[in-house]
């Protein structure tokens, strides 16, 4: 087993291939309804602020928004938030696939509302 060598080791210092360490500024930026959940794939890092605020907020940005209380959602949350002010976008009812006495519907606009209602007992249509 090789003794590690010290970073003052000349052949450590001068190694093409020995680590570098650097100080990095980057910039990121979380929902302030989920933090960071909004992420699935880790949360990116930008070089500046301006491309972070671009990155989410511009037209080809992730769909974020920022509210009239100046609170900046991801689109999960904006979603949730519209929905919240003003009610939810129901589909109709509509059978449920592997149960002909159940019936659902979902919003169309956060998808998060679902509801089920048991027909077979004389539930309202």
């Amino acid at each position: 087993m090789s003794t590690p060598r010290d970073a003052t080791d000349p052949m450590f210092r001068n190694s093409p291939r020995g680590p570098a360490i650097g100080v990095h500024t980057c910039y990121s930026i979380s929902c302030s309804g989920c933090a960071d959940e909004c992420w699935e794939e880790g949360v990116p890092h930008f070089d500046t602020e301006a491309e972070a605020w671009n990155a989410v907020l511009g037209e080809q940005g992730y769909g974020w928004t920022r509210r009239h209380n100046g609170r900046v959602l991801c689109r999960g949350c904006s979603e949730r938030a519209d929905c919240a002010g003003r009610g939810h976008d129901m589909t109709p009812w509509q059978p449920m696939p592997r149960d002909p006495d159940v019936e659902w519907r979902f919003c169309r606009h956060c998808g998060c509302a679902i509801e089920d209602r048991l027909t077979a007992l004389g539930g309202p249509p």
